[in-house]
């Protein structure tokens, strides 16, 4: 930049030609108006000039370099505009325009709707070039001063916007010249975001809409344009307005429009297929506040900073989830790292969502993968209501009175129709027996029969030491009362061995878990392969399953519950076929195990799975179970 300032060029009101373009900017009509001389001075217009002080500032003067002369605040207020001029690469610009008419400051104000960047509560109103807000609202300011051409104020008015037309001038024929073609360069990229309008970001699976409040000032940072929006939100009590900022980087040259990373709602060519799909959304975002459990199949964003990277992680989900945002911002440590804490967010509450505000909101929701046991956000259209299997707990292979105690049992806790609940507010129940038997299937039944969340934890995920597992332990029972789900600790053999004087340690984790369960709001289902010795812990335990040895009858049951689950293969396998199979003792995981391997095998040799499949796994990976007894 030049610090050199132009010649003093002073408007006074004394030069009649600068009303006649006023009236040209905002008429058709070529007719002077009479403009008397105290009008005239009253209305003027004053030139100033800066002088580089440093860091962007400038001081105003008169005039420069015969008689360096700093510019009296009293004198410009006696003009109804102050204009600001700087010198750049050795031609004079307007920098910036100080209005102390009140009239011209009403004007504006009635007619610049959404201003976030213009205060009209002072004494005197700074437009800085290239006048953004005047760009934008020129259609509109124009029209309503020609609907004003009996106000008094009126010449005032148009003394205004005939400085603006001038300023405007190049830049209104650019941008329709390129606008008119289907493109934009990156010196005029604000002239295609006018506030309050809504916007656009296209995206292959999740487009999106905002509310455009401001862009940045190029001359801040020539590499980058800062498109600041705001969108509709969940924080868990209420929708909220949020804000966020979408950059554009530099370009070279006149660019496509719809080929930027966000631009003007208005130009989108599919804007109606498009706005029905994000109401939809929308809506759908709207019906998932407070909790709910789903099922999800997709990529899920993971936040936080995780070892070996930073920001947010996709993973993976195919199975159950819990929506519930309140939760994700009270339990979820890592939400802080994404800036994400809901008492920051700023903006106005919503009780109700109008159409407009639907297709706002955010297209992911804030909850919990309960395969993963991890917090995350999820995209609302990867969420699906969940299928639940009607016959589950037929399948459990346990005595039919047993099935349906277990059954009663967890029934009433989960309805809350239990008339002892101040006596014992949590059921505790112990399912004990050798691996693959059934004690994970007979919760995974429990909870697809009562259709409520299965909550499953194993003691080696709760931590390292007692007082990351007490505190983790105490997390996951509220939640489970929370969410009203069924509540599993897998492996508990920790928690219900006897512990001898000498283990301090162990005592005391036990002495913390018997606090938690006396706190216990839920249904808990322990599972163990051992058996129960401490005598406190089975003061805790309101109903004590044991898991028999499979007998061959059990086993076979297994063998075609499991093989009916695979569509198209039921008819291959005869009662001969089961009758082979149950001549190797395996249990519950051992048989689906078998049966998993025996369809990859099929598949890779292109064929259906057929008993033959089966026996091949059977004879080679598990020999040693064979029954030789007959």
């Amino acid at each position: 930049m030049d610090d050199l300032p132009v010649n003093r060029d002073t408007y006074t009101g004394n030069d009649l030609s600068i009303y006649k373009r006023a009236y040209a900017a905002i008429g058709d009509s070529d007719d002077d108006e009479p403009v008397s001389d105290a009008q005239r001075m009253k209305y003027g217009v004053k030139n100033v000039y800066g002088i580089p002080i440093g860091d962007g500032k400038f001081d105003w003067v008169d005039e420069y370099p015969a008689d360096v002369k700093v510019t009296s605040a009293t004198d410009e207020k006696r003009h109804a505009l102050v204009i600001r001029n700087k010198r750049v690469h050795g031609k004079t610009e307007i920098h910036e325009i100080v209005v102390y008419s009140p009239q011209i400051r009403v004007f504006l104000h009635d007619n610049i709707k959404y201003t976030p960047n213009l205060n009209f509560n002072l004494h005197k109103m700074v437009l800085k070039a290239p006048f953004y807000e005047i760009f934008h609202h020129w259609t509109e300011l124009r029209q309503n001063a020609l609907d004003q051409l009996k106000d008094p104020a009126i010449s005032h008015i148009r003394l205004f916007l005939g400085i603006m037309r001038k300023e405007l001038k190049e830049i209104t024929h650019d941008h329709k010249l390129l606008v008119g073609m289907g493109f934009i360069t990156y010196e005029l990229l604000w002239t295609l975001f006018k506030p309050d309008d809504l916007v656009f970001q296209p995206h292959e699976s999740n487009p999106r809409m905002y509310h455009l409040e401001r862009t940045s000032d190029i001359t801040y940072d020539p590499h980058h344009v800062s498109v600041k929006c705001s969108f509709i939100d969940w924080n868990g009590q209420k929708f909220r307005r949020r804000s966020t900022s979408l950059t554009i980087s530099e370009f070279r040259g006149p660019k496509r429009i719809t080929d930027l990373p966000i631009y003007p709602w208005h130009i989108e060519r599919n804007c109606h297929e498009v706005e029905d799909k994000l109401l939809s959304r929308g809506k759908k975002f709207f019906s998932l506040a407070g909790t709910h459990h789903k099922a999800y199949r997709g990529m899920a964003r993971r936040s936080g900073h995780i070892a070996g990277g930073t920001g947010k992680h996709l993973v993976h989900i195919d199975g159950r989830v819990v929506v519930d945002a309140e939760a994700y911002f009270q339990y979820n440590s890592r939400y802080e790292q994404d800036c994400e804490k809901p008492d920051d967010w700023e903006g106005e509450y919503f009780e109700s969502l109008s159409g407009e505000q639907l297709v706002l909101c955010t297209p992911s929701v804030r909850g919990y993968s309960l395969i993963h046991k991890l917090w995350v956000k999820l995209d609302v259209d990867l969420l699906s209501d969940i299928v639940w299997e009607k016959d589950s707990f037929s399948r459990l292979q346990l005595p039919r009175k047993r099935k349906e105690l277990i059954l009663a049992f967890a029934e009433t806790q989960l309805s809350q129709q239990d008339n002892f609940a101040d006596i014992v507010e949590g059921k505790v129940v112990l399912l004990a027996g050798d691996t693959g038997l059934g004690k994970t299937f007979t919760t995974e039944a429990v909870a697809e029969h009562m259709r409520v969340p299965l909550y499953q934890v194993t003691v080696g995920e709760l931590g390292s030491d007692i007082k990351e597992s007490v505190q983790s332990l105490r997390k996951i029972v509220d939640l489970a009362k929370k969410w009203n789900a069924v509540l599993v600790l897998d492996d508990a053999d920790v928690f219900i061995e006897c512990s001898s004087t000498n283990e301090l340690e162990k005592t005391q984790l036990v002495t913390s878990f018997l606090r938690i369960l006396d706190c216990c709001q839920g249904l808990l289902f322990l599972t163990t392969t051992g058996v129960i010795t401490d005598s406190a812990v089975k003061s805790y335990i309101h109903l004590h399953v044991d898991y028999p040895i499979l007998n061959e009858s059990s086993q076979k049951e297994i063998w075609r519950n499991f093989i009916a689950d695979l569509p198209g293969t039921t008819a291959y396998f005869a009662k001969a076929d089961y009758d082979s199979f149950s001549d190797f003792y395996l249990n519950g995981r051992q048989i689906k195990n078998a049966l998993k391997l025996a369809y990859l095998l099929a598949i890779c040799r292109k064929k259906t799975l057929a008993p033959s499949h089966v026996m091949e796994v059977l004879v080679e990976l598990y020999a040693g179970y064979k029954d030789d007894d007959e």
